[in-house]
């Protein structure tokens, strides 16, 4: 799947031009056109939520998003063949974007160690971009079960 001409969402607090400015430059590495959407800002996870839901709407609103209630069992099949399937060239598209949903969960975003974060950017395919992001799992919840 090329994923080069399905519409994307930048979600961007004004208040941080330096975030805005990195993810110019991975979009326009990537290729990529994309929407800025000015986030909602509340200096707290009710602003993320607020914007994130206004993008799903717009996203409805124009056709984009698939009822998740019409997806079959084939999805899991799709997940193993991208997760296992050869990594080619042509998949770095697919790599960065996963690359960006891992990021925005919530153990790896507030993962202090910078240096299996590092490792997980860094990661040169699926598979070993998912090890990295299960490491950091595992070691948070070693973490709070230490604690």
């Amino acid at each position: 799947m090329n994923i080069t001409n399905i519409p994307k969402f930048v979600v961007n607090l004004e208040r941080r031009p330096d975030r805005l400015e990195h993810i110019q430059k991975e979009m326009d590495y990537m290729g990529w056109e994309y929407e800025l959407f000015k986030a909602v800002d509340l200096n707290n996870h009710g602003g993320c939520t607020l914007s994130h839901t206004e993008i799903i709407k717009i996203a409805k609103e124009r056709g984009l998003i698939y009822d998740i209630d019409s997806i079959n069992s084939d999805v899991y099949k799709s997940l193993v063949e991208f997760t296992f399937s050869p990594f080619k060239e042509e998949d770095k598209e697919k790599l960065f974007m996963l690359k960006l949903q891992l990021f925005e969960l919530e153990p790896i975003k507030n993962s202090s160690d910078r240096a299996a974060k590092a490792a997980m950017r860094k990661a040169p395919d699926i598979i070993t971009a998912f090890k990295h992001a299960i490491d950091i799992f595992l070691a948070q919840s070693t973490e709070e079960t230490s604690t």
